[in-house]
């Protein structure tokens, strides 16, 4: 029968006095030759590298190591590698499609799908920026969306949220007072054209295309009102200051805008009938350019009337009442005609017979 296994030295070079590098090579097989000649399944190199044809296998629970740390790796009985110190790459690590990264612990803590698709398995809910099922020391970049299927917080003061391409729209926190918004920048409702944005320092702009709309009970506002535009109000008006209005300007109706007129003096014009409920004084001289100047409905509003009315003058003329009560006596005709007679001669004439 063949012997079917060998160890030969054969030289890796040639020999000389100084260089006489020589390997053994392991020859084993069921029926081949054992001669140097035969395929090597293992070599023992002249530097101490070993390298075998097939597979390497240590016993259950075995140790893989070096020199200065003889159980680097070892290996159960079910094929669980451990390593007593981190392992370093110099490559990719590269695990199955589906697999799962994790610890002693908690063995599939990481999961990558056969897409590259990264999840983190753990559910702990986040309270501070070093607590939560994934957190990061520093910084971290996405190319992408991110979607957030809860709270989103910034729990550093004066935080900066920013937008576009230059970060040249933000929103910065400002402690315990609430959020700004930078520059003139505007936040816009439904399209471009309608928009709040402070224009200055000093200056806030609500812009809307047809209408600006407040619901509340009560508006309060505490400056003064520069209205350009028609005022239109669909309830009482009550100021308690002054209302003032341009010179030689009006007041009126839908119908008849300048029912009243007040020019540069001060003077009142009324073009349509003066309707007073309650009582008028007058601090100075009243002209009435009408021929029935004063009608007095009496106390029942009925269709009898008293009208104090006037005989066209032809001159200017000055009619006074007498400080005394009593009635106004009446003539039964009209007259231009003025009675010469005092009221003391008047009351001897009366019921005497002249």
């Amino acid at each position: 029968a063949t012997v079917a296994a060998g160890i030969h030295a054969i030289a890796e070079g040639t020999f000389s006095a100084s260089a006489n590098a020589t390997k053994l090579v392991f020859t084993t097989g069921v029926s081949e030759t054992a001669a140097s000649s035969a395929t090597a399944k293992a070599t023992l190199s002249s530097i101490g590298d070993f390298t075998v044809a097939g597979d390497l296998v240590i016993k259950d629970g075995g140790l893989i190591g070096s020199g200065s740390d003889l159980d680097a790796m070892s290996i159960s009985a079910a094929g669980v590698v451990n390593f007593s110190a981190r392992p370093t790459f110099a490559a990719s690590l590269t695990i199955q499609d589906g697999g799962s990264i994790g610890s002693a612990s908690d063995l599939n803590a990481l999961t990558i799908s056969s897409g590259g698709v990264v999840a983190v398995t753990a559910t702990t809910a986040s309270s501070a920026a070093n607590n939560g099922a994934l957190t990061v020391g520093g910084g971290a970049g996405i190319a992408a969306d991110l979607t957030v299927g809860d709270d989103i917080r910034l729990l550093s003061d004066a935080a900066v949220l920013s937008f576009g391409a230059d970060a040249d729209v933000t929103l910065t926190h400002v402690h315990d007072t609430g959020i700004l918004l930078n520059s003139t920048m505007a936040i816009q409702f439904n399209d471009a054209s309608q928009f709040i944005n402070a224009p200055s320092n000093a200056i806030l702009d609500i812009n809307a295309t047809d209408e600006i709309e407040l619901n509340a009970t009560l508006v309060d506002v505490n400056a003064n009102l520069d209205v350009s535009g028609t005022y239109t109000g669909g309830g009482t008006m009550t100021t308690g200051g002054n209302i003032v209005i341009p010179d030689d300007g009006n007041i009126g109706s839908v119908s008849d805008t300048d029912a009243i007129v007040i020019d540069a003096s001060g003077n009142v014009t009324i073009k349509q009938n003066l309707t007073v409920s309650g009582t008028q004084t007058y601090a100075d001289t009243v002209t009435m350019q009408a021929e029935n100047a004063v009608v007095f409905e009496g106390a029942t509003a009925d269709a009898h009337e008293t009208t104090l009315t006037i005989i066209d003058p032809t001159a200017d003329r000055t009619q006074r009442l007498l400080n005394q009560s009593g009635y106004i006596p009446l003539l039964a005709a009209v007259t231009t005609t003025a009675i010469s007679s005092t009221p003391e001669e008047l009351n001897i004439l009366d019921g005497a017979t002249v």
